[in-house]
């Protein structure tokens, strides 16, 4: 590896979990919340450093500061997302949950597109601060590539799963935070690089709209049903 690799890799090899675990031993000995926790993925006084590196070097036609920036930020936000347990499981594993297993995977579901909308937002502050306004989309759309895929993989998967009328209230969650998430996460997709992104949460809006519908009328016929007897 070149001085100069090292020199990046050393300055933006702070995950966000350990600035987690540094964080959180506050005064008070509760750990903050992880919104706030995210705000800086790594100490304030590296940022001008490495905002005058990558620009002195792009500006020289040099931007292998921009893959190793992407290698780096990509590797510590999987990194810091593994922790929530959201594992990635085939149609045919969906389909045989018990309704109670599909509850347990949309809770972890919602509580990993919850962490990805804030630390996406600080993966987004970080690039304008670092990186050259010419570089910023195609280098954070870099970042978040397999991020943003975990999320609509996984959350197709749910929405693909047997629908029986008691699964409603746990994809009717679902739905009611992804719908509150989607403005902000689109808002961060715009360049043109993320555009592939963008409508890929979107489809999957759509269908878990779809999907929550469906299950919503099967759990009225099966209301009805019992009335009746």
């Amino acid at each position: 590896m070149s001085a100069v690799a090292e020199d990046v890799t050393q300055r933006l090899g702070i995950n966000i979990r350990d600035r987690d675990e540094e964080e959180a031993a506050s005064t008070s000995g509760r750990p903050e919340p992880r919104a706030h926790l995210t705000m800086e993925l790594v100490p304030p006084f590296v940022v001008p450093q490495l905002q005058s590196l990558c620009h002195t070097m792009v500006a020289g036609g040099n931007t292998s500061c921009i893959k190793i920036y992407v290698e780096i930020r990509s590797n510590a936000l999987s990194q810091s997302l593994k922790g929530l347990g959201l594992d990635r499981i085939s149609k045919e594993e969906a389909h045989k949950l018990s309704w109670e297993g599909l509850e347990t995977r949309i809770g972890r579901w919602i509580t990993y597109l919850h962490g990805t909308v804030s630390i996406l937002t600080a993966e987004l502050k970080l690039a304008k601060a670092v990186l050259p306004a010419e570089e910023v989309g195609k280098a954070f759309a870099g970042v978040i590539a397999e991020t943003v895929n975990t999320l609509v993989s996984v959350g197709e998967t749910m929405v693909r799963s047997k629908k029986t009328p008691e699964k409603v209230f746990a994809l009717l969650d679902m739905m009611g935070h992804f719908e509150h998430s989607l403005p902000h996460l689109a808002s961060m997709l715009q360049d043109e690089a993320c555009a592939h992104m963008n409508h890929q949460l979107k489809d999957l809006m759509e269908h878990l709209a779809v999907a929550s519908r469906e299950t919503f009328y099967e759990f009225e016929d099966a209301v009805s049903h019992d009335a009746v007897k």
